[in-house]
């Protein structure tokens, strides 16, 4: 290796971390957002519906603080922002129709034609597809960022739903557009049902009815004057792209710092970071535990209580909270701890997330469950990861270069998986099959990554030793495969993920400077009820096969921070 080589690749890897690590100390912009009384307003709990449907987007007005403007807002199937909770049963196909009926874009200033995929047209016929976060789907229906639609136009998504009761939810796709169009409103919650866990008079016990309540988490910036959406500071420039934004209102169901009157018994409440890039850690006030009993994809073994609760952007988590013995007129509440990660234009902080307030009637549900699978008339268990046998295993890199491309006006970065862009040739990944896949999170912050149509368990992170890693392994210019593994450059023991995150996930928090070792497997076509292999053309003639994986972080992922994935 020839050692000035070595330094440079270091130093360019060095200087994309140093600036983004300056801009996570710069002085937030506050608002008088910040001034605005919490608590006011109740939980919203958004309508459900069932069945084969059709939820055109479209545009609205919605108030998400008492005190605020109202604003204009994107939503499906009616609703102004947001959407309504879908439900299915498992085993069951599904239709759901998408009619695009927006208008001009919300955030038009914002849009960036020099991000990928992304179109000047996109500011007057803004295009859309649907992608169900977690699903079992076939690729012509599962929101592939090119298979877009626009206004006036309608797509059908069909879901065969042969997976076991989750919670699932769907949000944009675009290329190049994603962030916007979710940041507009574009995302909303589907629950999936089986015979073991029914909603309403589930096998299990669980809390149903009004006693499970979805909790969407996000944050927003709004003008405090005309209600306006702000994304971009002006100082920024318009037209650009920026790799994260970090409101602050903090948003549950689409109000801002709500307030959720409880009786004293236990909740189910399912849990989704549909944030653009703000990370959660979620605590109690008075010390309260969540009872974790299902990740992305499903149930767990058993509870797992814990005081807090980490959620990166695409995770959900199922939850039971008791209040049983919690004394009437109580209020606790719910704090976010997560620092903004690096990189990202923070409008200004909160740490109220919402509150639960106490009175003395007494719950429906007064117990909570001891085991979830695995017991007489339950669930198998699920095996542990350390059990599951990868035929085979790959490396997968996260780092950030920088360079002009993006539009970026004042932060030159690009986001990359194995330093390749999002067109290039496929990967490919045999279904049926379990692999290995180490993910080598290069940069300073952590990256919550999601790969389509797949199961994935946390086997182990490990930190590394980045700096030898990348002396070592020099970063080659964009576009250049660079997967090198991470053997020789661990430093400290192999850590296990928490026992709340140990299910089945689709989407993972590859935390920074460090491996995280994830077990994916793809469906086979029996198991899914369709080829994952095949092709399919959308609605401008492009032919078009396979599946992604990407960084959840949106403003990440429009950025090139996804790699296209076919099945063999």
């Amino acid at each position: 290796m020839k050692k000035g080589i070595g330094r440079r690749a270091v130093l360019r890897g060095g200087a994309a971390a140093a600036l983004a690590g300056g801009l996570a100390t710069t002085k937030p912009v506050q608002s008088s957002v910040s001034l605005l009384p919490r608590f006011l307003q109740e939980l919203p709990r958004p309508g459900v519906v069932a069945g084969n449907l059709t939820l055109p987007a479209a545009e609205g007005w919605h108030r998400f603080h008492p005190w605020l403007p109202l604003t204009r807002t994107w939503g499906y199937g009616g609703v102004a922002y947001g959407g309504p909770v879908v439900e299915a049963m498992a085993g069951t196909p599904q239709t759901l129709r998408f009619a695009n009926g927006l208008g001009a874009h919300l955030l038009a200033d914002n849009i960036s034609t020099a991000v990928h995929g992304a179109r000047a047209t996109d500011a007057n016929a803004p295009r859309t597809t649907v992608h169900m976060h977690g699903a079992v789907v076939a690729a012509s229906s599962d929101g592939h960022p090119e298979d877009v639609f626009f206004p006036g136009q309608t797509k059908a998504y069909n879901y065969t739903h042969r997976q076991e009761a989750c919670h699932l939810w769907f949000h944009d796709h675009s290329l190049g557009l994603t962030r916007l169009n979710v940041y507009a409103g574009l995302a909303s919650n589907l629950l999936l049902r089986d015979a073991y866990d029914l909603g309403v008079g589930n096998t299990l016990g669980l809390p149903s009815g009004d006693c499970e309540v979805p909790l969407t988490l996000q944050d927003k910036a709004v003008d405090v004057f005309s209600g306006k959406y702000q994304y971009m500071p002006a100082l920024l420039g318009k037209n650009s792209w920026f790799p994260g934004i970090f409101g602050d209102l903090s948003l549950v169901n689409g109000a801002a710092f709500p307030k959720m009157t409880v009786d004293r018994g236990v909740y189910r409440l399912r849990i989704l970071n549909a944030a653009n890039s703000r990370p959660y850690s979620l605590a109690m006030s008075n010390g309260t535990k969540f009872h974790v009993i299902g990740n992305d994809q499903g149930m767990l073994n058993a509870p797992v209580p814990t005081a807090s609760l980490d959620m990166l952007p695409g995770e959900r988590y199922d939850v039971l909270v008791d209040f049983s013995n919690t004394p009437a007129g109580s209020t606790i509440v719910v704090y976010n701890t997560a620092i903004p990660p690096n990189g990202g234009f923070i409008f200004g902080s909160f740490a109220e997330v919402m509150r639960f307030d106490v009175r003395a009637t007494l719950g429906r549900f007064r117990t909570l469950p001891t085991r979830l699978r695995g017991g007489a008339g339950q669930r198998a268990a699920l095996p542990s990861a350390s059990s599951i046998v990868p035929v085979r295993q790959r490396t997968v890199t996260l780092a950030q270069v920088l360079d002009i491309a993006c539009g970026a006006t004042a932060v030159p970065l690009q986001l990359r998986l194995n330093n390749m862009r999002f067109e290039q040739e496929a990967d490919t990944m045999a279904a049926g099959q379990w692999e290995l896949w180490n993910v080598v999170n290069t940069t300073t912050e952590s990256h919550p990554f999601h790969v389509h149509l797949a199961e994935m368990r946390i086997l182990n992170r490990q930190k590394m030793n980045m700096a030898a890693y990348l002396l070592a392994h020099p970063i080659p210019p964009v576009a250049t495969h660079w997967a090198p593994p991470a053997d020789g450059f661990a430093s400290g023991a192999a850590t296990a993920p928490a026992a709340w995150e140990a299910g089945r996930k689709d989407t993972v928090n590859a935390t920074a400077g460090a491996v995280t070792r994830i077990l994916v497997r793809l469906p086979t076509a029996e198991e899914a009820g369709f080829d994952p292999r095949a092709t399919f053309t959308n609605v401008e003639g492009q032919r078009l096969s396979g599946y992604m994986y990407h960084c959840h972080l949106l403003e990440h992922e429009d950025c090139d921070m996804m790699r296209p994935l076919q099945v063999v």
